[in-house]
């Protein structure tokens, strides 16, 4: 068999899948030798019907399949086939030239059509145009898994943090603008910078303008530069940040800051793709994305004619709705550790761990300032802190932590559930001692809960479970 394959390269296919049916043994031996030297994981059936067991048992990437066969011919299997996965490759095998096997097959829609006595180089040509976008899809998909995986430690695994990863990747690849909204800390400008990392924009500048920071009369010659004589004071020409931003992106934080003037500039310059100069008449044209964030929900802003509906449409190409933390508790875990490690590592004070009850106590403050607190706090622990593993008494000696209103704190359970606390002739410590012993044994150590049913605060308990040996 000839096998001129050496203009190919197969090393990214070898790893495909391919299941190969012929009902001539000579033919399906020589031809399986030829693929087993190239590809890995080669199945093989003599007719249709053992092909298609084969084909639902090994989930295969790419069919071969020979048309005249007994029991079933390749042309049936290869209907089957399209049935269950439409997108399936499959490749005909014949040695009969019949326009009529043609026409059925692209009836069918056989991907390709490879006539005895099959060639090495006609075969592995068929199956890498046929296989390539398949192995290209599946590296997409790689990629896609790993970068969400990589956002799940950056932003969260909670279900509202992995949708908004899946709409960072999406979002990404294009050029829409994005429109970030959120309470102040929740993460609106990491989000932001990560859009922009992952974009074709990523090798180009990314300006931050916080409209918030900015003085109202200066937001404009800020953001589109002004030439010399412009205004007093201005003694030479001074570049933009939208043209500073020129190829990249530029983040606008704090939109609704921005006054209605400035409103309609920013609106004509992202339509226009140019920007004027305070005091030039002479455009400068731009190549920009730009990136929105609002503490305020802007579609509010316009209902209220605060903020101009032409910009917010243009500016909302795509948008993103970010909650509190408080929203998605089950992502404090984990960011309460990744910023104490962080902190760790700038303190030269490594951190392992953070232990239960302090997690509970972390889950249990409402985090106003959302993940910009967290990262404060965690930051003021970690310098505290005496080990390498953090506690509820790290904790309460930095955050004095109050029950969130949308996670009250813990009940006592029925009187009936309660232990029997009904202990006369003995000193008031040592009832004391036993009914904090009897509560720790009822929720099974678990202080935090206990402080709670016992109607003290975390630090009163711990110093008793001292004074009192009950650890």
């Amino acid at each position: 068999m000839n096998t001129p394959d050496n203009k190919i390269d197969f090393s990214q296919l070898k790893n495909i899948v391919i299941l190969y049916v012929e009902d001539e043994q000579l033919v399906r031996e020589k031809v399986l030798e030829f693929l087993t030297m190239r590809f890995e994981t080669v199945h093989t059936a003599s007719n249709g019907r053992d092909g298609l067991q084969m084909f639902n048992r090994y989930k295969p990437d790419l069919v071969i399949t020979d048309i005249k066969m007994p029991i079933m011919n390749g042309l049936e299997l290869a209907r089957h086939i399209k049935n269950l996965v439409p997108n399936m490759p499959v490749i005909v095998l014949t040695a009969f030239s019949e326009v009529s096997f043609l026409m059925q097959a692209i009836e069918i829609g056989v991907d390709s059509y490879v006539q005895k006595p099959t060639e090495g180089d006609k075969l592995l040509d068929a199956i890498y145009k046929c296989a390539l976008p398949l192995i290209q899809k599946k590296e997409i998909d790689n990629l896609n898994e790993n970068l969400l995986n990589s956002l799940a430690v950056l932003l969260g695994k909670s279900a509202p943090i992995q949708k908004i990863s899946q709409q960072i990747v999406s979002v990404a690849r294009s050029n829409f603008s994005v429109l970030i909204q959120g309470e102040t800390g929740v993460g609106k400008s990491l989000i932001a910078q990560t859009i922009h990392n992952l974009s074709t924009r990523s090798d180009k500048p990314f300006v931050t303008v916080d409209i918030g920071t900015m003085p109202e009369t200066l937001v404009e010659s800020e953001l589109f530069g002004y030439k010399k004589g412009a205004f007093t004071g201005a003694v030479k020409d001074k570049k933009g940040l939208f043209e500073t931003a020129h190829g990249g992106t530029l983040f606008l934080d704090e939109l609704e800051n921005m006054n209605p003037y400035v409103q309609g500039k920013l609106l004509r310059a992202v339509e226009e793709k140019k920007i004027y100069p305070l005091g030039s008449t002479n455009p400068i044209f731009i190549d920009i994305r730009v990136i929105g964030a609002s503490n305020k929900n802007l579609s509010s802003e316009v209902k209220e004619k605060h903020f101009r509906e032409d910009l917010y449409y243009r500016l909302c190409e795509f948008n993103i709705d970010v909650p509190p933390l408080r929203k998605r508790t089950e992502d404090l875990p984990l960011l309460a550790l990744r910023f104490a490690k962080e902190a760790g590592d700038e303190l030269n004070k490594p951190i392992n761990s953070i232990d239960d009850d302090a997690i509970l106590l972390l889950m249990l403050n409402q985090w106003e300032g959302n993940i910009r607190e967290l990262k404060n706090a965690m930051r003021r622990i970690t310098l505290f802190c005496e080990s390498d593993i953090i506690t509820a008494a790290d904790v309460t000696n930095v955050l004095s932590v109050q029950h969130s209103k949308d996670d009250p704190p813990t009940s006592p359970p029925p009187a009936a559930v309660l232990p029997e606390m009904s202990v006369p002739f003995y000193p008031i410590s040592e009832v004391e001692k036993w009914a904090i012993s009897k509560v720790l044994a009822h929720v099974k150590g678990k202080k935090l809960q206990a402080a709670s049913l016992l109607e003290i605060d975390y630090k009163t308990l711990v110093s008793k479970i001292k004074k009192y040996d009950l650890s």
